[in-house]
């Protein structure tokens, strides 16, 4: 806030700075998932999907973490540096299309949905990209909600006569 000087200067008065907080205003760090060595647990995540970033070249989901941690990395995909990101946090993924439909649906919702997202192998597409099969689990009044809501979404969409196809 700027406020007048006492006295008729008509110049502002600068605020104490040293009171300020910086805002983080670049990308979220992001989760990679990671293959594990056999018989280790597979890399996983407990968040909330709060949005989608679209800046840049990248499309990413936001999440808020619900671990007590989360590993995480910043910077570029390779030679980014390694981050905590702290309970209640922000990260992201990527557009993983495994997850896409859930996530965006969730992201509709107007309710928090929470989920547990688990890569469970990683293979190789014909064009050499890299692809997840991932695990989406919820607590079950969340998934009772999500999947009332996916049933409702499809009721209002049949009575508008669209016509819903399978995707593939």
């Amino acid at each position: 806030m700027v406020e007048k000087s006492k006295g008729n200067t008509g110049k502002p008065q600068m605020p104490d700075f040293s009171d300020f907080e910086r805002e983080d205003i670049g990308f979220a760090p992001f989760w990679k998932p990671e293959e594990q060595a056999e018989g280790e647990d597979p890399d996983f995540i407990y968040a909330i999907p709060i949005g989608r970033d679209e800046r840049g070249e990248f499309t990413r989901y936001i999440f808020k973490n619900l671990m007590p941690e989360q590993r995480c990395h910043k910077g570029p995909s390779k030679g980014g540096e390694d981050v905590v990101v702290p309970y209640g946090g922000r990260f992201s993924t990527s557009v993983w299309s495994q997850l896409q439909e859930t996530l965006d649906f969730a992201l509709a919702c107007p309710f928090p949905v929470p989920m547990r997202i688990i890569a469970m192998f990683k293979t190789e597409t014909e064009g050499g990209r890299e692809m997840w099969n991932f695990d989406v689990s919820m607590p079950k009044e969340t998934k009772e909600k999500f999947h009332e809501a996916k049933m409702s979404e499809e009721r209002r969409l049949l009575s508008e006569g669209v016509e819903l196809k399978p995707v593939g």
